[in-house]
Formats: structure tokens, sequence, C-alpha cells
């Protein structure tokens, strides 16, 4: 059996989606976007709530407040959405601009899966900048690092425990920030245990080969 990748997507961005198809074929790719999905998931943002928006701010020591594009407020209600789909053990995400740094992806990820440590909640498979530039880090083992919060890295690829992801899924009830700082604030709030790839096996496409859909 394939193992299964959910790839947030943009509906609009054709080539993305013929790009992972071929460089994924041996996974069963399932696509979702929230302009297609779940309306009811998009009306869950608040972007009027400066407060709360602040207090997870907080977590990164504050910063700006901005309402969000319509492009990171689909692409972050995609994620929710993927959320509420989760099955098996782990469910795996990825975005659209992912971008594969082995044709031994197969290979690469159930590696990953057999080396977990057991007391794993969240791991990021990719990211967007160096991890040390935007999580602590408290431990390397083996094929990962383990981390503090803020623990997110953008959401260019991660795989998680589903129950997990469902149990955040259906306790929330607002969102006011993109998906890489909402999900680092669960995180924060859940105590979740979260660890990265020393060696990411995916690289965040906007920022090294496309241009960014996120307006």
């Amino acid at each position: 059996m394939k193992i299964r990748i959910n790839v947030v997507h943009n509906p609009l961005n054709l080539l993305r989606r013929k790009v992972l198809s071929i460089l994924l074929s041996d996974f069963n790719l399932e696509f979702f976007s929230a302009e297609n999905y779940d309306v009811d998931v998009v009306s869950l943002y608040r972007p009027g709530d400066h407060r709360a928006a602040q207090d997870k701010l907080s977590l990164w020591g504050g910063g700006p407040i901005r309402e969000l594009s319509k492009g990171e407020l689909y692409c972050t209600a995609s994620h929710f959405c993927v959320w509420e789909e989760a099955a098996c053990e782990w469910t795996i995400i990825i975005e659209d601009d992912a971008v594969p740094v082995t044709d031994r992806m197969h290979a690469a990820l159930c590696n990953v899966l057999v080396s977990l440590p057991p007391e794993t909640d969240i791991v990021y498979l990719g990211g967007g900048f160096p991890l040390e530039s935007v999580s602590p880090v408290v431990e390397r083992e083996g094929l990962f690092t383990l981390v503090g919060h803020p623990s997110s890295n953008t959401c260019v690829a991660y795989m998680a425990r589903s129950r997990v992801l469902k149990s955040l899924r259906e306790d929330l009830k607002e969102f006011h920030l993109p998906i890489d700082y909402e999900i680092a604030w669960m995180a924060y709030q859940h105590k979740l245990v979260v660890r990265h790839l020393n060696e990411y096996i995916f690289l965040e496409g906007s920022k090294f080969v496309y241009g960014s859909n996120l307006r």
C-alpha cells in the first residue's frame, strides 16, 4: 500500500500539482483546499481579535498584527481541513510548494517512521529557515532534533500523530494567525513534544524555487 501524503494546495496552481505528482509518484497524494472543501473552517478566522493574536505572538516576543491575505487564510484553513481527515497512526502533510531533496523519498520517510522516539507528537520534515533561528534546540539525537517553543519552521512539510491533530481540530474555536504560528501556539498550549529532522527532506519552494502564493 502506498504511503498517503496530504497536500495543502492552491487549486489555481496546476504546475505545482503536476510537479508533485511526478516527483512523488510513489505516494498516494491527496490534495486539499479549503476553497472547495469546508467554508465553515474559514469562518473561524477572527481578524479583529487583536488581543488573542497578540497573546499568541507573545510566544515570539510579540510582533505586528495584520489581516491575513486570502492566500494565507485559505492555506491555514486547508491545514485544518486535513486535520479533520487524519487517519492511521501518523498523518503526513506538505504544502504544494514543498520540494523533495531526495529521489529516494519513500525510503527516507520509512526511515523516519521506524526511527522516531515514541514520545513524539509532531515532526517537521522541512522548513524555510535555519532551525536555530526559529526554535530553541533542546537535544539532538539520531535523525532528530528536539526543540522547545516556539517549535514551528513554516509548515511546508510535517507529520503528526493523527489523534493529536484530531484533538487540536476539535478544540479549535477560532484562529488569528497563519498556520505556522497557530500550530506553534497549539503545541505550546498542549505541551506537545516536537522534533525536527536534522537534515530536512523537503525544501520550502516559495523561497528557493517558486514565487509565493500567499497574496
